[in-house]
């Protein structure tokens, strides 16, 4: 379905250490683990915006999508205390 279609698009934008999740009926987390700069961050959740957008089945039925980003900076190794 289309939902799995976007996490596709999504998660083919991943990198090692990044953790990806449906976290609502039609909502997605994606937790990026590496030191990366806010302008590349951006960049980044603009690409998978676009693919998504790119979809057929979002053209034809005039879906859109919109990220929300948000920066944690800690010393934790892991994502749990995220979670």
């Amino acid at each position: 379905g289309l939902l799995s279609k976007i996490a596709f698009q999504i998660s083919s934008q991943t990198e090692s250490g990044d953790l990806l999740g449906r976290i609502g009926q039609s909502a997605f987390a994606m937790l990026v683990r590496s030191k990366i700069r806010e302008k590349a961050l951006v960049a980044k959740a603009e690409g998978i915006l676009q693919s998504i957008q790119l979809l057929p089945e979002v053209q034809s039925c005039g879906l859109s999508a919109s990220a929300g980003i948000a920066a944690v900076t800690c010393s934790e190794p892991s994502f749990h205390h995220l979670l």
